[in-house]
């Protein structure tokens, strides 16, 4: 666990909203006999490129740099007279005090600044580096009779001491809200609306329905006045009081206006999105689980909205 956590806390900062700053990375000193002025780089010159890669700032330039020393480069410079040349620098192990491995002073011009949100997918792989399983992804909540439960132990036990273990509780507490209100934005009012809700396990491929968070959010639904049909292939039999429960995959898809992926079994899956629009006259898809290809399902004609890749949140 001590291992995991850096690399989680380091996928949840990749993944919040950050501002960068960006402009040209302009030459303004070039240090005699230096890898830059025997590549002709000079004063007043632009850096672009870096082995195929925008410079978009001087941490981009220092990167590229720091990561190729003692490696031939190519970079892509535009001169003062607006003419582009690609030259090659081998970037120095040990310089001379003051100059820099390649032997130049540059700054920043015509900067501007922009907001950068990374998806919560691009997240997942840097955060389950965990060597036997992976238990970071986000969706409609965390269930179960461990994760959901056994936290709050601890933040009753030293509040003090626990702050993000309950900031991460009520985040995932509150994640079938949040798909309420993400349904209720793109949709408009629910109220009436049949909406089909496939799978209520707390995780993939089990029965397990122990603190589902998904049996949470189909309660919203129906709460908020929506007519909801479930659909749970590892317990056809389980039902939720004032919902309706579908024992196969095409009787509940025929009932649908909407349809709300909650979790990830492989048969949900695996759905043919193109067979699977010719059994419904539903045109709208919300996946909370990073389930199912965009592109696929938008080209079978559906309205595709998905938790956590920063395009429609």
């Amino acid at each position: 666990m001590n291992a995991l956590l850096p690399l989680l806390l380091f996928a949840i900062a990749f993944m919040v909203p950050h501002n960068l700053v960006v402009g040209q990375v302009l030459v303004e000193e070039v240090a005699p006999n230096s890898p830059a002025a025997m590549a002709g780089i000079e004063p007043g010159d632009t850096f672009l490129r870096i082995s195929g890669k925008p410079v978009r700032n001087t941490g981009d330039l220092q990167r590229y740099i720091q990561l190729n020393l003692g490696k031939e480069i190519t970079t892509l410079v535009q001169h003062s007279d607006s003419t582009t040349e690609e030259v090659r620098v081998i970037p120095r192990w040990k310089p001379p005090e003051g100059q820099g491995a390649i032997g130049i002073v540059v700054n920043m011009s015509y900067s501007s600044i922009v907001s950068q949100h990374e998806p919560f997918w691009k997240a997942i792989p840097l955060a389950n580096r965990h060597p036997r399983v992976d238990i970071l992804k986000p969706g409609p909540g965390v269930g179960g009779h461990c994760i959901s439960v056994d936290p709050w132990f601890f933040v009753e036990a030293a509040p003090d001491l626990t702050n993000l273990i309950h900031t991460a509780r009520m985040v995932n507490d509150t994640q079938p809200k949040y798909v309420l209100s993400f349904l209720e934005r793109k949709s408009g009012d629910i109220r009436g609306k049949k909406v089909a809700a496939l799978g209520l396990a707390y995780k993939p491929d089990v029965d397990d329905l122990r603190e589902s968070p998904a049996i949470e959010t189909v309660k919203l639904l129906r709460d908020a006045g929506a007519e909801v049909h479930t659909y749970e292939p590892f317990n056809l039999d389980y039902s939720i009081e004032g919902v309706k429960t579908a024992r196969t995959l095409e009787h509940v898809a025929a009932q649908a206006d909407i349809i709300l992926l909650l979790v990830g079994h492989t048969q949900l899956k695996e759905i043919d999105s193109y067979k699977f629009a010719e059994s419904t006259s539903a045109r709208v898809v919300l996946d909370t689980v990073n389930g199912w290809d965009r592109d696929t399902w938008q080209s079978a004609g559906f309205t595709y909205y998905r938790l956590g890749d920063g395009k429609n949140n």
